[in-house]
C-alpha cells in the first residue's frame, strides 16, 4: 500500500488576495540600502508601487529590528520614502492596514503615511497619522481628520493601525482600527473631502507641497494597501496574521477569529 505523505497547509499571506500595496521590512530583498540606509522599498503587490528617496540624508535607516524581524526607522526630522508614480492613482476607496510604532510624539501631528493630490490642502492628504487636540489624541483613516480617544496611540509600542472609507466623505463614513478593534464614524467639518486625483503615496511624512511638515519618528514592519473597503473576513485576516508574524497577538481582542493561532 503506498501511503502518500500529508502536506501540511501554508500560512496565510497577503498574496492570496489582490492587494494594492503591500510593503514587508522583514523581507530584505525587498529593500535596498546604502550605507545602512534605505533608498528604496519594493511593493510586494505586484503593481510595482515602489517607494525610494534619491537624497541620501532623507533616507531612512535598516538597522532596528522588532521580535527577530527588521524594521524601517524613520527620524522624524526629514526621512521620507515617497512613490509619485503610478502612486494610488484613482482610488477613491481604499483600506491601509500597518503595523508599526511611534518612537516620539511630535508636538503637534504625527503623518505615518500620506497621499499626494493634486492641489493638496490641510486636512485633505493625510492617510494614517496621529493627531493630538489637547489631551486626546487618536488615529486618523483616508484623508478624514477624526480624533477618537478609543484608538489612543502611545510611542515604544508596536500595533496594527488601519483606515478605510466607504466612498467619498462627507457622505459616507470613516472605519478606523487599532489591533484588531474598529470604530466607525461618520466625518464632519474640515478636512472631509476626497480628491480622487491622487498622483502618490508615501511613508515617513506628508508628500506634494506639504513636503517638510509632520515628519514621523517611527518604525515600521509591513503595510497593506487594498483598493477598496475591507470586507470583514479579510480585515481578520490581515491583521490575524500580521500580529502572529510580528508577535503582537497578545493584542488581539478577544474575540478576534485568529487570536490564538495565525490563520
Amino acid at each position: 500500500m503506498l501511503i502518500v505523505p500529508r502536506r501540511m497547509a501554508s500560512s496565510w499571506t497577503p498574496a492570496q488576495i489582490s492587494t494594492a500595496l503591500w510593503l514587508d521590512a522583514s523581507d530584505s530583498s525587498t529593500i535596498t540600502t546604502v550605507s545602512g540606509a534605505v533608498s528604496q522599498w519594493n511593493d510586494k503587490s505586484g503593481n510595482n508601487r515602489h517607494i525610494s528617496q534619491v537624497t541620501a540624508s532623507s533616507r531612512p535607516s535598516y538597522a532596528n529590528t522588532f521580535n527577530g524581524r527588521s524594521v524601517v526607522t524613520f527620524d522624524g526630522v526629514n526621512d521620507i520614502l515617497d512613490n509619485a508614480s503610478p502612486g494610488l492613482n484613482g482610488l477613491s476607496t481604499a483600506t491601509i492596514i500597518a503595523v508599526m510604532r511611534y518612537v516620539t510624539a511630535g508636538s503637534t501631528e504625527d503623518v505615518a503615511m500620506g497621499i499626494g493630490i493634486t492641489n493638496p490642502s490641510d486636512g485633505r492628504d493625510r492617510l494614517l497619522y496621529r493627531a493630538s487636540n489637547g489631551t486626546t489624541q487618536g488615529f486618523a483613516g483616508w484623508s478624514i481628520d477624526v480624533l477618537s480617544s478609543i484608538h489612543a496611540i502611545d510611542t515604544g509600542n508596536f500595533h496594527t493601525f488601519a483606515g478605510w472609507n466607504t466612498g467619498l466623505a462627507p457622505s459616507n463614513q470613516v472605519t478606523i482600527a487599532k489591533d484588531g478593534t474598529t470604530a466607525t464614524y461618520t466625518p464632519s467639518g474640515s478636512g472631509t473631502s476626497l480628491n480622487t486625483t491622487v498622483d502618490g503615496f508615501s511613508v515617513g511624512s506628508l508628500r506634494g507641497s506639504l513636503v517638510g511638515n509632520y515628519y514621523t519618528n517611527m518604525e515600521v514592519g509591513e503595510i497593506v494597501v487594498l483598493a477598496s473597503a475591507v470586507s470583514q473576513a479579510n480585515f481578520d485576516l490581515i491583521t490575524g496574521y500580521m500580529h502572529h508574524r510580528w508577535g503582537i497577538a497578545n493584542l488581539l481582542p478577544a474575540g478576534h477569529p485568529y487570536k490564538t493561532a495565525a490563520p
